[in-house]
């Protein structure tokens, strides 16, 4: 057997050239072991990719099976010694092994190590991209991405930009996402994940058109996919398309009848057309589930009131803006009232005294607008009775609020990019800390607000007063 690089006669069982260093490729499957032909992209038995390993499988961000070449990862020719690039791979497949247990600092620490050893070594390049991505240190993880992808320009895969294009994604990046995304889908059009992925990305530059196809053809390659049923609902709702957003919600609601805010966001689009007596079924639905959320008891309220003075002349001479009044602007009243009273101990005043400082991007009470507070309340804020906003903080790029921070006179509310919606009362706050520049509340990052230190110091407050301030 001959290395396919520089065609030296390679020895028995020879993970690499002694000559040039490439990595000696398999002639089976790692799969299925079925024998392989040269030049196969694929298993002719069980289609697996011929330069995947099939154990290599490990989630990235949102459960997706992203995966890279491993141990057959093609090495560049680099003036590296033999014994250097076996030891590099042997720590390489340590450090992944740590990796898949979830320890990414140990497997970072060994990955360094094997970089040192060989530069070019793509496999542990790829793999420390993905620890660094686990603990946060996103310019790491496309650095070593974008080294991968340097290195190994002759591969067939396009996983690595998927992985980096993710990256992007998380870091509002958002049209760089959406040209890895593309050079993934020109690779491979068959894989369902990418396309959600990059529908994410045109909704939030309000490229909605493109985002509804998106959706849609990630529905065509897995129609078990139900979530883009429900983000599709939500563009249709964006360009007012509200029959539609309704037959997308039913689909969604199909398979998920215990999800409140699909019966809420159906309900408004019910609103929206004048349907007011459906609305008000699906906001009662929606109450059903979460029994103390003030939000749909507010849109329920309006709804009732709308369809009693349905029929009135009157009403519809009344102005617009009337109609659109958000149940914030009544809150924030409440609130302001509350802040002009001379008594200053209260969590009003501290999160403003805190907060609100030159060139801060949070909003407070009725400077809040519309828009956002609704988007955060669709996204990631949940009310319960008595409980009312004070501030918010926007991070996302186009002022939608369904990513940030919002602060009430309960607690406090937090939703990044691709992640999960993360709340905890100020009741229940047990620790604050700083660590590696992340704001850590009860061992949960908060990682969107770019004033940590200054909100570090208000919750803080709040927590010292809570037995004078909460009854």
């Amino acid at each position: 057997m001959n290395c396919k690089s520089c065609g030296a006669e390679l020895k028995e069982n020879a993970k690499f050239c002694s000559k040039c260093g490439t990595k000696v490729e398999p002639d089976v499957c790692a799969k299925c072991n079925a024998p392989l032909k040269d030049g196969a992209n694929f298993c002719p038995k069980c289609g697996t990719k011929v330069n995947v390993q099939a154990n290599d499988v490990s989630p990235i961000k949102k459960e997706k099976q992203k995966t890279m070449p491993s141990t057959q990862v093609k090495q560049k020719k680099v003036e590296v010694s033999p014994d250097d690039i076996d030891r590099s791979q042997e720590l390489a497949d340590k450090g992944s092994e740590l990796f898949d247990k979830k320890k990414y600092d140990e497997a970072i620490n060994l990955l360094n190590k094997s970089i040192t050893l060989n530069p070019d070594n793509c496999f542990a390049l790829f793999i420390r991209a993905r620890a660094y991505e686990e603990v946060e240190e996103y310019d790491r993880a496309i650095s070593d991405y974008t080294e991968v992808l340097r290195l190994d320009t002759d591969t067939s895969d396009k996983t690595v930009y998927f992985a980096r294009g993710d990256i992007y994604l998380i870091k509002e990046e958002y049209e760089k996402a959406i040209s890895d995304f593309n050079e993934y889908i020109a690779s491979d059009n068959t894989d369902a994940d990418v396309f959600y992925s990059r529908a994410r990305a045109y909704e939030h530059i309000e490229e909605y058109d493109r985002a509804i196809s998106d959706y849609t053809e990630v529905l065509r390659l897995d129609p078990s996919y139900k979530l883009a049923y429900g983000h599709r609902g939500d563009v249709y709702r964006e360009k007012k398309e509200f029959e539609k957003a309704i037959s997308d919600y039913n689909e969604y609601i199909t398979s998920d009848n215990t999800d409140a805010a699909a019966f809420n966001q159906r309900g408004n689009s019910y609103f929206d057309l004048g349907d007011y007596s459906s609305a008000i079924e699906d906001y009662n639905r929606a109450i059903k589930l979460e029994p103390k959320n003030k939000t749909f008891k507010e849109n329920l309220q309006i709804a009732e009131e709308n369809l009693q003075n349905e029929g009135n002349d009157d009403v519809e001479d009344e102005d617009e803006d009337i109609e659109e009044e958000s149940v914030s602007s009544k809150v924030s009243g409440s609130i302001r009232e509350k802040y002009n009273q001379e008594n200053t101990n209260t969590i009003e005043f501290i999160i403003k005294n805190n907060l609100s400082f030159k060139d801060s991007d949070f909003y407070f009470y009725d400077d809040i607008p519309q828009k956002k507070r609704a988007g955060a309340l669709q996204s990631y804020v949940t009310l319960n009775d008595n409980e009312e906003i004070i501030c918010l903080f926007d991070s996302t790029v186009f002022g939608g609020a369904k990513e940030g921070i919002c602060l009430t006179n309960y607690g406090i509310y937090w939703k990044e990019i691709v992640e999960e919606k993360n709340s905890v009362l100020f009741s229940d706050i047990f620790s604050i800390e700083m660590k590696n520049k992340h704001l850590v509340i009860n061992n949960l990052k908060v990682e969107t607000c770019n004033c940590k230190e200054k909100l570090k110091k208000t919750l803080e407050e709040i927590a010292a007063l809570l037995k004078g301030v909460l009854k």
